[in-house]
């Protein structure tokens, strides 16, 4: 979704724990644009839920 120079996103990230597990994250990002650049990204995600996964 998107608001002028401002956008929102839900992302999936893949990832690999240090143990080698995979695993799947979804987090909500919001990024800005400026002069054809991105000057602000804020992603937001469950801290316990990749906290599980990384010492799982």
């Amino acid at each position: 979704m998107t608001d002028g120079n401002e956008a929102a996103l839900v992302a999936r990230y893949f990832m690999r724990s240090p143990k080698g597990t995979a695993g799947v994250l979804d987090v909500a990002e919001f990024l800005a644009v400026q002069d054809d650049k991105f000057v602000s990204s804020t992603i937001f995600f469950d801290n316990k839920e990749l906290a599980e996964f990384m010492l799982g």
